[in-house]
C-alpha cells in the first residue's frame, strides 16, 4: 500500500512541473541585432554619426544630415553596414598613412594630384572626435596594387612618415545606429534611383537655322 502512495505522489508532481514548463513565459535574450533590410534607408537625426565599425566605442568619420538617403549592405550589433555611395559621402576623405619602410609602395604624380599603389594598404576613416591623428587609426577599406586615388592634402608626420588625404573609395564601408535610420518610400527610392537631366538636354534638338530669333536669344 505504501508503495502504492509513493508513486501516486510522484506521478502527481510529475504532472504538475509538465504543466508549470508548458505555460511558462519564454524570454527572449535582448543581445539580438535588428535585422536590417539591405537597401536604401533615410536617416533620421539632424546629426547622424557614421562611424569606423559596428559599435559606439568606434569614432565617426562623418555626419550627416536627416533626410539624406544611405545604402545598406547588411547589420551587427545594432549597427547598419553603410556603402560610401550616394550624397553622404560626396565630400567623404579618408587617410593613406605612408611610412618610412613603406615608400615604394606610394607613387605621386608630378601634379601631386594623383597616387599609385604599388602594393596594398588599409584606407584610414578620420577621427571627428579628435585632433590628434595618432587617434585616427580605424580602416574603413583595402586597395590593392595598381590603385589609383586623388589626393588632397599631403601631411608631414615627421620620422619620414606622411599621409596623403583622397577622396574616400566607394569601396569603403561605414556604420550607422539602426535607431537612426527608417526604410525609404516607394517613392524615394524611384526619386533617388531616376537620373535627372538639364531642361536643356531634353526635348527633341532643333536646327538653329529653323529659328533662328529664338535660338540666338537663347
Amino acid at each position: 500500500m505504501l508503495d502504492l502512495l509513493i508513486v501516486m505522489a510522484c506521478a502527481s508532481m510529475q504532472d504538475a512541473t509538465s504543466t508549470v514548463s508548458e505555460t511558462a513565459p519564454t524570454t527572449t535574450s535582448n543581445t539580438e541585432t535588428t535585422v536590417m533590410e539591405p537597401g536604401l534607408w533615410v536617416t533620421t537625426e539632424a546629426s547622424t554619426d557614421v562611424r569606423s565599425g559596428p559599435s559606439a566605442k568606434n569614432y565617426p568619420f562623418l555626419r550627416v544630415a536627416a533626410g539624406t538617403p544611405v545604402t545598406i549592405t547588411g547589420d551587427a550589433y545594432g549597427f547598419a553596414k553603410v556603402q560610401a555611395t550616394g550624397p553622404a559621402f560626396t565630400n567623404a576623405v579618408g587617410w593613406l598613412r605612408i611610412t618610412p619602410n613603406a615608400n615604394e609602395r606610394f607613387s605621386l604624380d608630378t601634379a601631386g594630384t594623383t597616387g599609385t599603389l604599388n602594393g596594398r594598404a588599409e584606407v584610414i576613416a578620420p577621427n571627428l572626435d579628435s585632433a590628434d591623428f595618432n587617434d585616427t587609426f580605424r580602416w574603413v577599406c583595402m586597395l590593392d596594387e595598381g590603385a589609383t586615388v586623388r589626393v588632397l592634402d599631403v601631411v608631414d608626420l615627421g620620422g619620414g612618415a606622411a599621409a596623403w588625404k583622397i577622396r574616400l573609395p566607394k569601396t569603403a564601408e561605414g556604420w550607422i545606429a539602426c535607431e537612426a535610420l527608417r526604410q525609404a518610400t516607394t517613392e524615394e527610392v524611384v526619386a533617388w534611383s531616376t537620373p535627372s537631366f538639364p531642361n536643356t538636354l531634353l526635348g527633341t534638338p532643333t536646327s538653329p537655322l529653323a529659328d533662328w530669333a529664338t535660338w540666338s536669344a537663347n
